[in-house]
């Protein structure tokens, strides 16, 4: 899986998945997304909400590696976790 969009379907089908649900835990429309999975370029900072409903690290969702191999990641990767989910109650507030 040399590119990300090969990656994204992988992980999608992974946690089985729909393009929808995908779009629905993310807030990044369907259409969007789909148009990722088949090639077109991604903009924007959807990274962090990808590697979240997909469980992997940002390491491993861009660049295909694990970043089991370096906790320096691995504890970016839960803060930038802690940070989401900090978001998602103060909106959910509103």
């Amino acid at each position: 899986m040399n590119s990300i969009h090969a990656r994204l379907r992988f992980y999608r089908t992974r946690k089985n998945l729909t393009i929808q649900e995908v779009s629905n835990q993310t807030g990044i429309p369907a259409s969007t997304y789909k148009e990722w999975e088949n090639g077109r370029q991604i903009r924007g900072e959807p990274y962090p909400a990808l590697s979240e409903v997909f469980q992997v690290s940002l390491q491993e969702l861009i660049t295909g590696n694990n970043s089991q191999a370096n906790p320096v990641l691995e504890q970016l990767d839960g803060i930038i976790h802690n940070i989401n989910m900090i978001k998602r109650d103060l909106i959910s507030l509103f």
